[in-house]
């Protein structure tokens, strides 16, 4: 059995006082008498918020020692929750509340390739992989509804950074910082939709 705890240290690296919890606090203050400057996680991620009863923003921390909280968090904890989850496919869920109220429903994950980034716009889905190669997404423009497309598609370019989809084109940021454009994408795309209507 798999054991998950937070501790939390008065001071940076892990020195002064300190608390440990195996469990979600909706009221962290009450047992942690200090504000928490260096954290230990083990086990399943936790997920630290700025206000009691998990309300306010959200910092998701994964297993391990983070010396100094400061770097990821701007202001005190206040709730703590254990994320007891399966985190090897995560799922993404967005609410329109910090109080996790609204829509619920999760985002749909995509198999294939493995991207970094996405961007998305009138010409399509745009995505650059891990190795920053850009691909586009067939399928997908024009279609209204929970349409996700069917394939990805490697475009010819240099290794890019980032990238920002426009009306008809796609602005790129290669790995030397310069900026790139791919102009008249709507071809591109036509020939995609006719190849995977």
């Amino acid at each position: 059995m798999n054991i998950s705890s937070i501790t939390f240290f008065s001071e940076e690296n892990w020195t002064g006082e300190s608390f440990t919890s195996e469990d979600s606090l909706s009221q962290l203050k009450k047992p942690c008498k200090f504000d928490v400057k260096s954290v230990i996680i083990k086990g399943n991620p936790w997920c630290v918020y700025t206000e009691p009863s998990y309300g306010g923003r959200p910092v998701f921390i994964e297993e391990g020692k983070y010396p100094d909280v400061s770097l990821f968090a701007n202001s005190e904890f206040q709730s703590v929750k254990l994320l007891p989850e399966d985190m090897s496919k995560p799922i993404l869920i967005c609410y329109n509340s910090s109080k996790y109220k609204g829509t619920d429903e999760p985002y749909t994950l995509i198999e294939g390739r493995t991207m970094r980034f996405v961007a998305i716009g009138e010409v399509g889905l745009w995505a650059i992989a891990k190795d920053n190669s850009i691909w586009v997404r067939g399928g997908c423009v024009g279609k209204t509804g929970t349409t996700i497309g069917e394939n990805w598609t490697k475009c010819q370019s240099a290794p890019i950074k980032s990238a920002s989809v426009g009306g008809n084109c796609v602005w790129c940021i290669d790995m030397e910082g310069h900026i790139t454009v791919r102009t008249e994408t709507w071809r591109d795309m036509l020939l995609l939709e006719l190849r995977y209507p």
